[in-house]
């Protein structure tokens, strides 16, 4: 269950956060195309999530924060240790519903799709983040580009 802490975020919490996703729409591009993401995609996600000022943030929105963040900077980490695109990918995965997770509590400014491949990882399914409706599935790339479907608009 995601906490609601839209209420208490101010603006600039929020502003931060879609620089965030700014960041991380490269790297979902990256696994739709099928290639390795390397420092270059990584660098600017983690300068990103530096920038974003968890001060801003009180209380259990504060613990919450800090624990949505740990999961994206260690997913980030290992995803770059990896040496092929599926295991990049599965690193994807969990980074992904961090950065899900953080926007639904906190809310964004900008319009973002939350998207789901049923099939992804033996069929666990995963989420990812886009800026458009229209489905490019970093899962499977060109092998299933258009398959998913948009699960909530943030």
């Amino acid at each position: 269950e995601i906490p609601d802490h839209k209420a208490g975020t101010p603006a600039a919490f929020r502003s931060q956060l879609g620089k965030v996703v700014e960041a991380y729409l490269p790297l979902k591009d990256q696994m739709v195309a099928t290639e390795m993401a390397g420092k270059a995609l990584i660098a600017p996600l983690r300068e990103a999530l530096g920038e974003v000022d968890m001060r801003l943030v009180k209380g259990d929105a504060h613990v919450y924060w800090m624990q949505q963040l740990e999961a994206v900077q260690a997913h980030a980490s290992t995803l770059l240790k990896k040496d092929d695109v599926e295991a990049q990918r599965e690193q994807f995965g969990v980074l992904s519903q961090a950065l899900i997770n953080a926007l639904t509590a906190f809310g964004v400014d900008d319009t973002y799709y939350v998207q789901f491949c049923p099939m992804a990882f033996d069929n666990a399914g995963a989420n990812w983040l886009s800026n458009e409706e229209q489905i490019r599935n970093p899962y499977y790339g060109d092998r299933m580009l258009t398959f998913g479907s948009v699960i909530e608009e943030l």
